[in-house]
């Protein structure tokens, strides 16, 4: 069974509903147990754990792609965080 967490963010349990400032850039999100939001600062974290660059056309991917999905491209660097501002 799934709980519904409603507005808060899964990563650092803050609320995300309107007015918080965490409204506009949140992200949908759902793990096994639970279905809430990632809160951008949280989203960002994120992919710069786990994201990649391709090198050939900019496209962002998570890492375990050996080939980029837009332009197959087999080039990649992990993401920075000016790539997500």
């Amino acid at each position: 069974m799934i709980i519904n967490r409603g507005n808060m963010c899964l990563d650092c349990r803050k609320d995300t509903s309107f007015g918080t400032g965490r409204f506009v850039n949140r992200t949908p999100s759902e793990t096994d147990k639970e279905r809430g939001y990632l809160c951008k600062n949280c989203e960002d974290k994120f992919y710069l754990d786990a994201g990649i660059v391709c090198l050939n056309c900019g496209e962002q991917f998570l890492e375990g792609n050996s080939e980029c999905l837009e332009c197959k491209g087999r080039e990649f660097r992990r993401i920075k965080q000016e790539d997500l501002n």
